[in-house]
């Protein structure tokens, strides 16, 4: 079994804190901005923290067009 260099992992560690936070105002919750996984750690099940994405951006409205105005809109395309 090979010996883990402690130095490095550590290192590595504080760099990764040294980061900081990503402070989500949809979810209000920091989320490390750095974040440090092995091989283990992802065949563990480990994953990655971060804000979902359905509440990032607000929905847009949705516009109902007449049939007619798509038709002149393509065919203006198909012109050029």
């Amino acid at each position: 079994m090979r010996v883990k260099p402690i130095r490095t992992i550590l290192r590595l560690l504080t760099e990764a804190d040294s980061a900081g936070i990503h402070h989500s105002p949809g979810w209000d919750k920091g989320y490390a901005r750095l974040q440090i996984f092995t091989i283990a750690d992802s065949l563990a099940g480990a994953e990655v923290k971060t804000p979902s994405a359905s509440i990032t951006f607000k929905q847009a409205e949705k516009v109902k067009s007449s049939e007619a105005e798509q038709k002149k809109l393509l065919n203006r395309h198909r012109r050029s």
